[in-house]
């Protein structure tokens, strides 16, 4: 029979503990692709747009989930611009005023209240550096960690700038569409 001081008792307690804890863990992939398509995610950051001769500048807080998209666009100062909801193919925007409009567009719907139009179907899926499954990929490249840096669809052309290194989510994008460029820097992502 093995007899433990107290002080052994409690270092092989603590490495079994920790075994535990380690294997117990979730595992967070690198790869954001891994996540999948349908990735339920809250995203906070900041999108600057320069269309033509005038820049735009505003927050926004997205929420994706297999349901739909809600998106809400804040001045500088946290004033509400517009919420853009999307559920079952049909685009829904309040702006900060109470105005409504409704429809199957959204670049559509954007252009005419925000002044350029936002990609919502597709850019759900880019946010999160993921490909658009419902649209025809023209180019894509991957780094050597299987990343998405860059990729072609519906028009737009999306550069991953900067990858968060814990996740391998999108922190800074640049999108590209005619004379349309878009940057977005995400500060904050929540998966759910």
């Amino acid at each position: 029979m093995i007899k433990y001081t107290f002080f052994e008792a409690l270092v092989k307690r603590c490495v079994i503990l920790l075994v535990c804890c380690v294997c117990g863990c979730a595992y967070i992939p690198s790869n954001p692709t891994s996540y999948g398509s349908d990735l339920s995610y809250e995203a906070v950051g900041r999108v600057a747009a320069r269309l033509k001769e005038k820049n735009y500048t505003a927050r926004f807080r997205w929420k994706s989930s297999s349901w739909g998209d809600e998106f809400f666009v804040f001045t500088a100062l946290g004033n509400s611009l517009a919420k853009i909801k999307v559920e079952n193919g049909k685009v829904h925007l309040i702006t900060g005023n109470g105005d409504v409009f409704e429809g199957d567009s959204a670049p559509e719907i954007t252009s005419e209240v925000l002044g350029w139009p936002l990609p919502v179907e597709g850019l759900r899926f880019w946010l999160s550096g993921n490909l658009d499954p419902n649209q025809p990929i023209l180019m894509e490249k991957y780094d050597d960690g299987l990343r998405l840096l860059k990729l072609s669809q519906g028009g737009w052309n999306i550069e991953y700038l900067s990858l968060l290194k814990d996740s391998g989510l999108p922190q800074k994008m640049r999108l590209v569409y005619g004379d349309l460029k878009l940057r977005i820097i995400i500060d904050k992502w929540l998966i759910k």
